[in-house]
């Protein structure tokens, strides 16, 4: 009978700001606890507070690795032209890294409302607005001085679509928490991301520029 494997302790970690993430997206830092992050990783308080000093400590550690996992995603388009090809690939990336660290795209979704009062948390809004321009090709217009201007409302429409797709996301990744809902990752991937591209409306010219 062979051994179980032992997790490493990245993997155990890994694990740990995942499970925290997403406690702190539900319940916000001040409202989250420590006895409420330790039931969520599975660890006594002791045992959580000898990986991690603190809840602040615990929190911030969530933030570097929500704030890496957006320039990850940021990096992984930066050579592909504006454009449908480009917010369809970013979508791909933000479901794959929704589907290995749910948790952490929970928290990324709660940033997009900014939460000046957390700590750490504007850091991460930051980046989030640069993810949600490039969803909807405005960070080309703002970075060439190109565009032709945007309306109040055509920005606030196009805010509620990348929050919108972006929630579809967790939220399908979610329902895999419970075994009725759960398909095989190979058919979620594809159905969650062109889900999240018919919100954001990738084929509407006023929202995505054509390509020549």
């Amino acid at each position: 009978m062979s051994s179980p494997v032992r997790q490493t302790g990245a993997e155990i970690d890994r694990a740990i700001l995942d499970a925290a993430a997403r406690t702190f997206a539900v319940h916000g830092y001040a409202k989250t606890s420590v006895q409420q992050l330790a039931d969520a990783v599975g660890y006594s308080k002791a045992g959580l507070l000898h990986r991690f000093a603190s809840k602040q400590a615990l929190y911030d550690a969530v933030v570097a690795e929500a704030c890496r996992a957006v320039e990850e995603i940021l990096d992984g388009v930066a050579d592909v032209a504006a454009g449908p090809a480009r917010v369809g690939l970013a979508l791909e990336l933000v479901t794959a890294r929704a589907l290995d660290r749910p948790g952490l795209v929970h928290l990324l979704v709660a940033s997009i409302r900014p939460a000046s009062d957390e700590p750490g948390r504007l850091a991460l809004h930051e980046r989030l607005l640069r993810l949600a321009a490039l969803l909807t090709d405005t960070a080309t217009d703002a970075d060439t001085g190109t565009g032709t201007g945007t309306s109040t409302s055509t920005s606030t429409e196009r805010r509620l679509r990348v929050t919108l797709a972006l929630r579809l996301v967790v939220d399908a990744v979610l329902t895999q928490d419970d075994p009725l809902l759960q398909i095989d990752r190979a058919r979620l991937q594809p159905l969650v991301v062109d889900l999240a591209t018919a919100v954001l409306g990738t084929a509407t010219p006023s929202l995505v520029k054509e390509q020549p």
